[in-house]
């Protein structure tokens, strides 16, 4: 029965039936699924590793976008997800799927730390450290086929933490040019191929790239 209700529920699927609190809740019930799936399948264990790990991805995305519960709450379990990720992905053996998930797993990181970063005041000074980590993984994945999405929404990112955190006198402007505007690049061409999720990222860079122009 685990089988069954684990690979006929797609994360997609999720978040289109359910409500987001209850999506989560389903998203948790299949992790635990899979936990009881991991031992009895060896054969599919890289397989159900990875979805376990889009799962939690999944799980973070529902959470920091509804903030289904109060903010310290929410940090809470955000960052046991987090935590829990950065486990699973040591136990990846395919060397390609690992450096996307480390590039993911960074950038989740990251985000959380822009997002939140009115309750984060004791971490103020860190956001060099992200844009480090984050320009390293942007690096790793740029020649990876399938992966320019996830290079400009890394690339977005790293702006919208100069801007959050830096004097905009102090920000280097050629270089976030550079990076905006090959973001924006990307995100118009994924949608020539239908894709409008990246149209609001796309005005987003547009945006930063008005703001950086008035300097």
């Amino acid at each position: 029965m685990s089988i069954i209700e684990t690979l006929f529920t797609a994360i997609p699927t999720l978040y289109k039936i359910f409500l987001p609190n209850n999506s989560r809740f389903v998203a948790d019930t299949i992790l635990n699924n899979l936990q009881e799936l991991n031992d009895q399948v060896a054969l599919l264990q890289e397989f159900f590793l990875i979805l376990r790990i889009k799962l939690n991805f999944f799980i973070i995305g529902i959470q920091q976008t509804f903030q289904l519960k109060n903010t310290a709450d929410s940090l809470m379990l955000i960052q046991a997800k987090l935590n829990e990720l950065s486990k699973l992905k040591e136990e990846l053996k395919d060397t390609s799927s690992s450096t996307i998930i480390d590039a993911e797993l960074i950038f989740s990181q990251s985000y959380i730390y822009y997002k939140y970063r009115g309750q984060l005041k004791d971490q103020r000074n860190e956001y060099t450290k992200h844009i480090e980590k984050l320009e390293k993984v942007q690096e790793s994945i740029r020649k990876k086929e399938g992966q320019s999405t996830l290079e400009a929404r890394i690339g977005l990112l790293i702006s919208k933490l100069w801007f959050a955190f830096t004097a905009e006198e102090n920000i280097g402007i050629s270089s976030l040019e550079k990076k905006l505007e090959s973001a924006i690049t990307i995100f118009e061409k994924e949608l020539l191929n239908f894709n409008p999720n990246t149209k609001r990222l796309e005005l987003k860079a547009c945006c930063l790239l008005v703001r950086l122009y008035q300097k």
